[in-house]
This record gives structure tokens, sequence and C-alpha cells, in this order.
């Protein structure tokens, strides 16, 4: 161990341009309170290092000063964090900071507010007699000769004896941070909350907006310090832990291109949540929700012991979420939700941890739509999903997920300056999408364009048709008895069963079948983190991770829906080769095999993911200036291993595929001038590579092996400007940020009605540009009221003029190769680049709050079709004319407003009912969003890949189109006992 964490230490001074000398270090000890009793879990960071404690369940801590770092930043999710600075000149018995505080009402994450609920002020304790009296300036801080105490330490362990019973109360508190830029100042990257970024995670969420116009997959997420982004798409698999709002408060983000001490971090930024179960609030919390969006009912149960005498800490979470109709009709939605935390403390240095959570759910889907379709319903709700099945509405995309996660976490403190964070997670479970699959037979959709009224050429047959749409809403919804006649009426015999020739089977055979798509997950993920304060200017974070994931992708038999059997061949190559009796098999070792429900068919492949890398950061602190530098070196291999041997590729679909390999690096760095506690000027900038994702690299990884052609590493570098004010009534961030994306590549499969066939659509050489402003402010200016505002206004446009290639998925043919797609200068689709806020709020001193927030988005463009810009896909037309525009141009959106309203309220009923003898809560909060109730504002939608290339009828196959809900509510009140 000791020569590990020397060559750690090795690794880190090695990247390092200087160090200073070790100043005298003091310790502090206090206690952590706000008038309603001490807090625990409360995080105590010694600001600019890496230094940090936890408050016990006695609101206890103690925390090491050093020469030039002397200012303490209070952290915790139901406070608002606070700051106090201790002077130079003092040491032993020096001052104290009382302020005033202000509580959080503990609001559920789906409540949309950017407010705080303060908590109703309760008597003052009795002072024991044998306490000294706290003066107004005083402050137990003794010298470092003293003895130690660990965090997570409790009372029947050893404490310094000369200030264990007199310890002074430290009150977080509004108007902290005093400094006149006479002492070292404090850094930027540990100030207060980011106005903009609260706008950018709530408010802006109905717009589906997206910072900067990036993709999920360039923001990392650790829990207990380990990464747990899906390494398929890189996105952050949310849906495994949803509903667990309770226990996922504490929460570290780095927004941006900003060092943080336990990731390398992604170009739009990492977060950290924390689920130790020391963590959390020491508490007992039920609470009731109602809504009308995706879920109309949600209860929630949670109680948190905090740290125990024996060092035990245990946290317990369940949830329920339920709606037989959300917003949007035909949509139902039944989640359970679980959390199990156990911490142990071992002495004082270690701790171990183990969080079981998971979330096991089932949701009825929604699907964009055509603006023909929108108008025959009369509603921009429409939905094509459903219909009505036996009196009850049925769903044909049915969502389900259930993948518990088991996190165990080992925290070592070697000393006050240096610690490690060794984390492994272990998820398994399934996800699965249902869908109709047919055979024979006519498409199952109801919104299918040959069904449509526009597709009727007669104009007054048109018009017929389009009455009947609108006065019968069964044509417009899945029709669930068609589906089961055909199968009562498919009376058919199957020769050559298994191959076997004679070999018959006679019965009802499906027409239609409800299938289950299904990906069974097996995933590792490990991270340590080693942090170590070397002196009061430089500190050092080195990081190692690797994950590992097992991915099955199959079809299964979810319903016959009346049929006796279905039988497991291709009807597109039975169509494309119907003198071919091995082309039409899925599996050529199991021919024309009979299916029941619960069968595998179809597809059978295994995804294999590896990823590992490594990180290095070293953070500088001065007076004036600080600055960081870093690097990372990462490894991803992949490969596909078939299940079943595809009778269209048999020597490519069975067995192991080629792995890919990639060896990527990226380096970052920063500089921050401070002009004094208020005042902060940043420069970041970051150059990375990283490997392409699995669903891009294989053209049809549902039937065979190939890759993409002269596939390569994609590349990205950004720079940030920005200017940060934080005052006691002002936080003000403005930053100018520029990003430029490189060599991404894309690929897609769908239904192409030339060639009457499906194929791989893949795109190489996509470069994008990101560039724009950002603006978050918040005021407190008079009495409790505050204004917020937020803006981010910016360009994001392809850069490059991509290469297509489009292969026919059922024999491989190259039809168009290398073909320039014209987009440079199209803008990112699917958010808004231009989105505001404003917000005005008032929190009353009577514990209730409410506010008012303005919003407006704009600069909205709808997913485009790229053969729509290809010199195919215009061979025919005319520059410049209607027809030209109507094909080319990209459809921009019109802007749109909305308003949200939101409200708060705490009640102590200690203040009511005398006699109570623990504290108890009453904590209602209301969200109504979009109370105008705007029903216009389309957040979404896409040109459908199909297109008339013949006649270049643009309405042929129109825009789909979804719209953000109207006017919704959610209203939740928590009983709490703490």
């Amino acid at each position: 161990v000791f020569m590990f964490r020397n060559i750690l230490l090795l690794i880190g001074l090695s990247c390092l341009l200087f160090t200073s000398a070790f100043a005298q270090n003091e310790t502090i000890y206090g206690v952590v309170a706000g008038v309603n009793g001490t807090a625990q879990g409360v995080k105590v960071n010694l600001v600019g290092t890496d230094v940090s404690a936890i408050s016990d369940a006695n609101g206890k801590f103690q925390i090491q000063l050093t020469e030039t770092h002397r200012e303490l930043e209070f952290i915790h999710p139901d406070y608002e964090n606070r700051r106090i600075a201790f002077p130079q000149n003092i040491h032993v018995h020096s001052q104290t900071i009382t302020l005033e505080y202000k509580g959080v009402a503990n609001e559920p994450a789906a409540v949309q507010t950017q407010s705080t609920t303060p908590q109703p002020k309760a008597a003052e304790p009795a002072k024991a007699e044998t306490k000294p009296t706290i003066t107004e300036n005083t402050v137990a801080a003794t010298e470092t000769k003293s003895t130690e105490t660990a965090v997570g330490d409790t009372a029947d362990q050893t404490t310094n004896p000369s200030t264990a019973d007199n310890i002074p109360t430290i009150v977080l508190a509004e108007d902290d941070n005093k400094d006149d830029g006479s002492q070292n100042v404090s850094s930027v990257l540990g100030a207060s909350r980011d106005p903009f970024i609260s706008a950018a995670s709530y408010t802006f969420s109905q717009a589906r907006f997206r910072v900067r116009a990036y993709e999920n997959d360039e923001f990392e997420t650790f829990m207990n310090g380990v990464p747990v982004n899906d390494l398929e798409r890189g996105n952050t698999p949310i849906n495994e832990w949803a509903g667990l709002n309770d226990v996922f408060h504490n929460k570290e983000l780095s927004y941006g291109l900003s060092p943080v001490t336990f990731a390398f971090g992604g170009v739009g930024g990492v977060q950290s949540i924390d689920t130790r179960a020391a963590s959390q609030r020491k508490q007992l919390q039920v609470s009731y929700a109602v809504a009308n969006r995706n879920y109309r009912h949600r209860l929630m149960a949670t109680y948190s012991t905090g740290i125990l005498k024996k060092g035990w800490a245990v946290s317990v979470s369940v949830s329920r979420r339920w709606a037989k109709e959300g917003y949007v009709a035909g949509t139902s939605y039944d989640g359970y939700s679980y959390f199990l935390a156990v911490q142990k403390y071992f002495g004082s240095n270690h701790a171990l941890n183990l969080t079981i959570m998971g979330a096991n759910t089932t949701s009825a889907g929604t699907a964009a739509a055509t603006m023909e379709s929108f108008d025959l319903a009369n509603s921009h709700y429409y939905n094509p999903n459903w219909g009505w099945d036996r009196g009850n509405k049925r769903n044909m995309h049915i969502s389900t997920s259930n993948i518990p996660n088991f996190i165990l976490t080992h925290d070592w403190k070697f000393n006050n300056h240096e610690s490690m964070t060794t984390a492994v997670n272990f998820a398994f479970g399934q996800k699965g999408y249902t869908a109709i699959d047919f055979n024979n037979a006519n498409d199952p959709r109801p919104d299918y364009y040959r069904y449509m009224p526009s597709y009727v050429e007669d104009s007054t047959l048109q018009t017929l048709s389009q009455r009947e749409f609108r006065e019968n809403e069964s044509l417009r919804q899945v029709n669930w008895a068609k589906f089961y006649e055909a199968n009562q009426m498919s009376n058919e015999t199957v020769d050559s069963v298994d191959g076997i020739p004679g070999n018959r089977v006679s019965g009802k055979r499906g027409r239609y079948i409800l299938e289950n798509r299904i990906q069974d997950i097996k995933k590792l993920d490990f991270g340590t983190t080693y942090n170590n304060a070397i002196n009061d200017h430089v500190s050092v974070s080195i990081g190692l991770t690797y994950q590992f994931v097992i991915n099955n992708f199959y079809k299964k038999v979810e319903d016959l829906l009346g049929a006796d059997f279905y039988v497991d061949v291709n009807q597109f190559a039975i169509r494309d080769f119907p003198d071919s009796f091995s082309f039409a098999q899925n599996d050529l070792r199991h021919p024309n095999r009979i299916l029941h429900e619960g069968d595998k068919f179809g597809y059978d492949y295994v995804v294999n993911v590896h990823h590992a890398s490594g990180w290095l950061q070293s953070v500088f602190t001065y007076n004036k200036v600080d600055f960081f530098l870093a690097a990372e070196l990462s490894y991803t291999g992949f490969w596909r291993d078939g299940k079943v041997v595809n009778g269209l590729f048999p020597a490519r679909s069975f067995g192991k595929s080629a792995v890919q390999n990639f060896i990527n690096y990226g380096f970052k760095g920063g500089v921050t001038y401070k002009a004094n506690g208020r005042n902060y000027l940043y420069l970041n900038g970051a150059y990375e590579t990283y490997a392409p994702y699995f669903e891009n690299t294989f053209l049809s990884p549902r039937t065979r092996n190939d890759v993409v052609d002269n596939l390569k590493s994609e590349s990205v570098y950004s720079f940030e400007l920005g200017y940060k004010l934080v005052m006691p009534k002002v936080k003000l961030k403005a930053s100018l940020y520029y990003t430029q994306f490189m060599n991404k590549t894309t690929n897609t499969t769908y239904y192409l009605d030339d060639y009457r066939t499906f194929i791989n659509y893949t795109m190489t050489g996509i470069n994008q540009r990101h560039w724009g402003g950002e603006l978050g402010l918040e005021y407190n200016f008079y009495k409790g009221f505050s204004v917020t505002a937020a803006a981010s206004i910016g360009r994001a446009t392809y850069s490059s003029r991509p290469l297509l290639t489009v292969t026919q998925d059922n024999n491989a043919t190259v039809l168009n190769p290398n073909e320039t797609v014209y987009l440079k200068n199209f803008n990112i689709p699917g958010t808004p680049q231009l989105a505001t806020t404003l917000g005005i709020n008032y929190r009353s001193p009577q514990f209730w709050f409410a506010g008012l927030n303005f919003n407006y988005y704009d600069w909205m463009w709808l997913r485009f079709n790229p053969s729509r810009r290809t010199a195919s896909g215009t061979d025919l037309l005319q520059p410049d004319t209607e027809t030209w525009k109507e094909t080319v141009d990209q459809q921009r959106l019109k802007g749109q407003f909305t308003m949200d309203f939101h409200a708060g309220y705490s009640w102590l009923l200690n203040s009511t009912f005398h006699n109570l003898k623990k504290r108890y809560y009453l904590v209602f909060n209301a969200t109504v969003t979009n109370i105008t109730n705007n029903t216009n504002f389309i957040t979404g939608g896409y040109e459908q890949s199909r297109f008339d290339s013949k006649y270049y009828n643009v309405n042929k196959f129109p825009y789909k189109y979804t719209y953000g809900y109207g006017a919704s509510y959610y209203f939740s009140v928590a009983f709490r006992m703490n």
C-alpha cells in the first residue's frame, strides 16, 4: 500500500511546474447547525484545496486550515451553500461567525423551482451550565498538536479532550464571505450555485433544451466514485434509478471544462452523485404527489439513520409512481423504485459503503405524428400507438426496465490532505420494447401513409375519407381486433419444420404478433481516485477506470394475439428471394422454426465493450491566480458475437467479429484570475479524441459482422471564457464558448421505398461547430424578493460535407458509395439554440415561497433527411424553385413563450403541537408549468427517411412533429421527522 501511494504521488509530481513549502496548520473543531438544531451530513470544504470533512449525527466536524487556505464552504442539499473565512492573524480561540440560517424544503427533483423554503424557526435550546458562553467573536480553533478525529468518528471514540465538550456552533447563513481582497482569494471552482445551471436543469427542460446543443454523451456521470455512463451510446442511464429523488440530492457538478477531483470530465461537464448512507440526511420522510404528466401519483418513503454510535449508517428509500393514463391518451405508467445503503466506519481512516438500488418501470409510449393526423384528431397530442382491445386502451409500444445496481465503495483517508476512493458497480437486468411484427399482412400502424386521406388522389373521395377519419376514432388508432381476426382466419400448414422434409405443423399461423425487443445487460464499472493536497498551493488527483459490458440483443414472442404459432423467417428475404429456402431463414441451424410465446426469434447477438482510462490532474492555487492541467489516456475495444446463422449472411453472422481497438487521449487546462473574493475571470480549453460508439460502427448488427469502412476516432476541441460575480445578494455568471467536433460517424437503418427494402445509411466525416454565450443572474433586491434570469444564445451547425454510403440490408449491395452530403451550415436539430427565462420570486419569513417564470425559446430546427441534400437526391430539380426550397431547406420552428408558477410552504408542527419531542414538518410544494396552456409548442420532430425522389412530393412522406405539454401541474405534500 505504501509503495502504491508513493508511485501515485510520483506520477502526480512529474507534471507539476513548481511547489510551495508546507504551511503551519490549525484545526477547526465545530458544530454545524441551523436554528432548528444541529445539521448532519454537511460537507465542509477547505476552499481551494481537496481537503473536506462531513458533519456527523451531532453536527460535529473537524478540519485543518493552512496558512493561505482559511475559508470553509458548507454544502448540503437542504441548505444554502455558505462560506466562512478565518483571518490569518488569529489562531487559538479566534472568531466565530453567527449568521441568519435559511432552510430548504426537501423538494422532489421533478418540481421545477428555483426557490428554497425556509424552515420554521424553533425556540432556542437551553444551554448547559457546564458550557462556556460563546461570545460574538469566539470559535474553537486549536493547534494541530491536539489528537485528530477523523470524519465519521462518533461520540464514543477518541476526540480532543479540550474541545469535545466545548464545541461552538457555526450557523449557516446568507450574508457571508466578507472578503475584502486582502487575503488569499478563494477559487471560483468551489463558488456558490450557478443560476444558469438551475435554469438549464429545470426550467428549460420543457423545451428539450440541451446545454450548448451537445448530445448527452458529452456529459459524464459518476456514482460514489465509479463511472456509470452507458458504453454503447455514452448517455447516462437515468431510468435505472428513476424515482429515488430523496436520496439523490447530494451531487457535485462541474459544468463545461472546469476541473474536478473525481474525473477527467467530458466536454459538457461531469457530475458526481453521492449515495453513501452517511451522506443522507437523518430523517424519516413520507410524501405523496399528484400530477398530470407522465405519471399521476407518486408515493415515497425514506428513512436515514445518520451516523450511529458504532460507526454504522443506514438509508432506505422506496417509491411507486403510476398512472392509468398520463397527459397523452394511451400512455400508462407503473414504476417501483428501491434503495438501500449501508455504511460502516472502521477506525478513523476507512469507510465501506454498499448501495443497492434500481427501478422496475413499465411505460406506454407516444410517437411523433404528421400535421394531417393532428388535424384529423383535432388535437396536438394525438398518439398513434394505442387502440381499443376488448374495452381497454392498449398500447403497442411498451417499454420496460429493471436493472439493479450494486455499488461497493471504499473511502480511505490517509491523513488530512491525502485520500483515496475506490468503487465497483455491478449492474444486471433487462430492458424491453414491444412492437407489432407482421408477415404476409398489411402494415399495422394506423397512420401509415397509404391509409391516410392525403393518399387518396380523387378530391371527392379524399374529402369523404377526411370526414370519416374525424368522426371515427377507431380509424386513427391501432386495430387490435383486426390482428386477432387475421390470425383466427389464417389456417396454414408449414412444411420442413426445423429443416426436416415432411415435418409439418398445421394451425392458425400468426400474421400479426406482439414482439418484445430485449436487451439483457451485464455491466461492471470500476473506478479509483487518489487526491493529495500536497501543500497550500498544489493539489493532485489521479484516477483509473475500467468498464466492461455484455449486452445480449434479441427478440421474443410476447403475445401471439390469438394465433397458434409464428414462424421464424424473414418476410423481406422471402419477397426478394422467393426461390431460396435458405435466404429466408433467420437461423439456418433451425430453419422454419415454430415459435410460441416466450421463444426467441429474428436476431440474437451479443455486444462486448471494454473501456479503460487513466487520468491525471494538478490544480495550482495562488493569491490572485488559479490554474490547472489535466491529461487522460484511454483504451476502447468492442466486438459483436452472433448467436444465430442468418440465411442471408451465413459466413458473416455467427460467432465473434473482428475486435475494434482504439487508443485515445485528452488534454485540459485553464486559468482563473481572482480580482478579489467577488470577481473571477477564467479561461479553459480542452482537446480530446474518443472512440466511435458500437451502434455507429457495425452496419447491421442484427444480421452480420460488417463494419463501416475507414473507421477512425472522433475528436473535439473546446474553449470557454467566463466571468463570475459572487456577492451576498448578487450571483452572476457570463460565459462564451467555442467547440468543434470532428470526424463523427452515424449509422441508421430504415425502409427505402425506391428499393422496397431496408437500407443501412452511413455518414462519415461529420464536423459540427458550436459557439455562443450563456448568462445566469440571481439578485436578492428587497426583503425576500429576488429576480433570476438565465439565457443561452448560440449557434450549432454542421461545418463539413460528410460522405454518405447506402448499403442494402438484405444483400449488402452498395447503392451509393461515398456520396457527398451538402450539410455545411445546416443547424443542429432537436434543441432551442435560444433559451431565456426571467423569474420573480418571494421568500417569506413565515416559511413559504412563490415564484413566476417567463420563458422564451427560439432558433429551433427539425431533424432532416440527409438524402434530400445530395446530388442524386436533387438531380432533377431546378435550383431556387419552390420545389427546390421545399426539398432542400431545413424547416425552422416558431419561437414560443411559456410561463411557470411554483410555490411551497413548510409547517413546523411543533409550533402548534408543543408536546412533540422530535421535530415534525409538513412540507407543501406546487408547480404549474406552461400556465398559459400553450399547446402550439413544437418541441421536436423530423423529416421522414422515406422520400419521393421521383416526383419530389414532400407531402407524400410529410414531416412528423411532437408537441410540448400544455398546462401541467405537480403538487406534493411531505411529512418529515428529524
